[in-house]
């Protein structure tokens, strides 16, 4: 499937003067005008010869076939899961086609929305070829989309506000959604998490890149992935996912009522704090709330104790865990959570070594150290700022927050 770029070129061959609009073409985009602009002085070519871009667009990538085979992790993944929901910014119907034939409901702007059940929904955000005429490809077309809010980019936005969004083979760089995102963003703040967007890419993203698309659009990068290693990764965590969610949101309402407490065993494991934050996150649990804030510190507070048990290395690793995790979701300085978190990155701190010491936590060191960049960068100040005031003798300390 070609790029936006490339398919712009390819469709000039639909003019009576495919040479001049090519030359056209490629003398805006020399002039570095946005793709969109580009494609809306093409459409003026299309107008004088009384002919429909949008209807060349749509020919021009019904004329590309899918090689199955060479996609088989996503082919898989999605005639086996058919029930999540595909939102794409392409016009083209290969999952139709050629995955899934007979069991799609796809929903684009200009036809109502269909959820029929047991099949895999699509929304195509900026149409589709099935519907030429609602294709967004010039600036006007923008411009609509983001001034006049429809039903469709009500749904897009209910969508990412309900449900897990993960950004496969996408820059970031799309107005129209972009714009879904921010609001996203804005509806947020206050809340547990940044939400659940994550954007997979197969390349490094440099930090600020990253603090940019965090404090932006809530997106939380996974670097240096490929396509099928995440989808292979989420296969192989499904199962132990599907087994911690069947009492999971019964048993926090117990604990955050007080009349249940979670018991050390299931605490002294790495991923406790991860499955309780995914159910609080789940039922809509605010980081101002009084029983939560307080199920927190304790957290915190009972990992430390665990620490302090006989051969309890592993613990220090854990809590190192759990700091940044926490760090990486929401915003700690202002609430009623800052004081305990702070003092739990003390204890943590001063007992990691970026040497092999004896009585020190390596393991921790190089969790502060490697997941650095990943907390929020609010966050990261909130530290920063902690350990240059309270551990400046800590030489560890002072090289993760310098050099992490």
């Amino acid at each position: 499937m070609p790029g936006w770029k490339e398919l712009l070129e390819q469709v000039c061959s639909y003019l009576n003067e495919p040479g001049a609009a090519l030359s056209m073409l490629k003398e805006c985009i020399d002039k570095q005008l946005p793709l969109e602009d580009c494609a809306h002085v093409l459409e003026l070519c299309f107008l004088k010869e009384k002919k429909d871009f949008r209807e060349a667009i749509s020919d021009k990538i019904k004329s590309y076939s899918l090689d199955v085979d060479s996609a088989k992790e996503t082919v898989d993944f999605l005639q086996k899961h058919q029930d999540i929901t595909v939102i794409s910014t392409n016009y083209d119907d290969l999952i139709q086609r050629y995955i899934l034939p007979d069991r799609c409901n796809s929903n684009y702007p200009g036809r109502p929305i269909t959820q029929r059940s047991g099949l895999l929904n699509i929304y195509h955000i900026h149409g589709s070829v099935e519907h030429p005429p609602g294709i967004i490809a010039t600036t006007q077309d923008y411009y609509r989309f983001i001034n006049s809010p429809s039903y469709f980019s009500r749904t897009i936005f209910t969508l990412m506000a309900e449900f897990t969004v993960v950004f496969l083979g996408y820059s970031v760089g799309d107005p129209n959604l972009k714009a879904i995102l921010n609001a996203f963003a804005e509806t947020k703040t206050g809340t547990l998490s940044r939400g659940g967007l994550f954007h997979v890419t197969r390349s490094r993203v440099p930090q600020y890149l990253r603090d940019h698309l965090e404090a932006s659009y809530g997106l939380c990068v996974i670097e240096k992935t490929e396509i099928d290693a995440f989808y292979g990764g989420l296969e192989a965590a499904l199962p132990d996912a599907e087994s911690q969610v069947e009492k999971a949101e019964e048993n926090l309402r117990k604990v955050l009522a007080g009349t249940h407490s979670y018991n050390d065993r299931y605490l002294k494991s790495s991923n406790a704090l991860i499955h309780i934050i995914s159910v609080a996150n789940e039922i809509g649990e605010n980081i101002e709330s009084p029983p939560f804030i307080r199920l927190l510190a304790d957290l915190l507070k009972r990992k430390i104790t665990f620490t302090g048990e006989s051969g309890a290395w592993e613990q220090y690793a854990h809590l190192a865990e759990w700091l940044v995790y926490i760090a990486s979701l929401f915003r700690a300085r202002g609430t009623d959570l800052e004081a305990t978190y702070l003092e739990a990155v003390k204890h943590s701190m001063q007992r990691m070594s970026g040497s092999y010491q004896l009585g020190y936590s390596w393991e921790a060191y190089s969790i502060w150290k490697t997941n650095w960049g990943g907390i929020m960068f609010d966050n990261r100040r909130l530290i920063s700022d902690f350990v240059q005031e309270q551990l400046a003798s800590y030489a560890d300390a002072m090289k993760v927050i310098c050099e992490g």
